[in-house]
């Protein structure tokens, strides 16, 4: 049996959470959180409207790939996609990024490595480029290709 303080812990994590998240954080069964939110009578707030022109400049301006976007934007890949409706595009992976953009805010972390402890998968994922190319500047820097 669910008591009532359960009841209010559950609406309350489904202001902010999925019902499937509220299912795994809890331990009970979608159903049954279906179930506490229609006796309740609650409803969840209206979804928030994206800036359609904002993703699709970060998406033009090569700042990322859709997934990513759709996590900066808290929304599902979908969203993002229906926001680029009609943007002639092909399909992107990581480390397709344009590199020239990235490369100097990479440099500036490589520096700032003894500083900010950051590892370089850690660089990489930031900048949504691979590994091997952030070693690579690494490999630049230190033989002093690269200032």
């Amino acid at each position: 049996m669910i008591t009532q303080d359960q009841k209010q812990n559950i609406l309350f994590l489904y202001q902010s959470h999925s019902v499937a998240e509220v299912s795994i954080l809890t331990g009970l069964s979608t159903t049954s959180i279906y179930n506490i939110i229609h006796e309740s009578g609650m409803k969840k707030a209206s979804r928030e409207r994206f800036d359609r022109k904002k993703i699709r400049e970060d998406y033009l301006n090569g700042f990322t790939s859709v997934e990513f976007l759709a996590k900066k934007y808290g929304c599902c890949e979908t969203t993002i996609n229906k926001a680029l409706k009609g943007i002639s595009r092909k399909r992107r992976r990581n480390g397709s990024v344009k590199r020239n953009d990235t490369t100097l805010d990479i440099i500036s972390e490589l520096k700032s490595i003894p500083v900010t402890g950051l590892a370089m998968s850690q660089i990489a994922r930031r900048h949504n480029v691979s590994r091997q190319y952030v070693f690579k500047i690494k490999n630049q820097l230190e033989k002093g290709e690269v200032k």
